[in-house]
């Protein structure tokens, strides 16, 4: 994934900064208590920049990251019993059973076709709920190449995921960053 940058706060990129997670990092925790949540994957994790200030109050948080630099070091700094940090990726890797998985700015940067997957593999993991961005205001979903950036709708074709259960407005404080939200699914 590349050398860290000392001027970037997260090595996972702006989205991942404590600026940028507010809003978020204030609601996740109600949102994990109001639908009984707990065990929760994390997919992907990145360098857990942001996610170590959130107390989510579940028994079992585990951080899936592709990067295996970034497992070692969260394993390092962050792991303890009830959270840990494996190696995977939300396409290929065998999901481990949990209640929610939290999927944020990871289809974004991939592939319709890979996107597609990954949102099968959520369903095939047996997971109760997926927490997922989406921007809702979107009418058409393009493609990308790998690890480009773009905005995608859950919505639309070709995820058809229908209308999220909830939506939480991340309210980024960047212009790319307007109408980005978590839509929760029931899956």
């Amino acid at each position: 994934m590349g050398k860290f940058d000392a001027t970037v706060e997260s090595q996972s990129g702006v989205g991942s900064s404590l600026q940028s997670t507010i809003m978020i990092r204030q609601k996740l925790p109600d949102l994990v208590r109001a639908l009984g949540v707990h065990s929760f994957l994390d997919a992907p994790c990145g360098d857990f920049n942001w996610m170590k200030e959130v107390d989510l109050g579940v028994e079992k948080y585990i951080g899936l990251e592709l990067d295996h630099e970034n497992v070692v070091n969260n394993r390092r700094l962050y792991g303890r019993p009830g959270r840990e940090f494996i190696a995977g990726d939300v396409v290929w890797s065998d999901l481990p059973k949990v209640d929610m998985i939290f999927c944020r700015d990871c289809l974004v940067h991939l592939p319709l076709k890979a996107g597609v997957m990954a949102i099968q593999n959520f369903k095939n993991s047996g997971a109760k709920y997926l927490v997922i961005t989406t921007f809702p205001f979107l009418t058409d979903n393009v493609d990308c190449e790998l690890f480009d950036w773009r905005r995608l709708n859950l919505e639309l074709p070709p995820f058809y995921m229908g209308p999220a259960e909830r939506i939480i407005d991340e309210q980024g404080p960047r212009p790319d960053e307007q109408g980005k939200s978590l839509g929760v699914w029931v899956l």
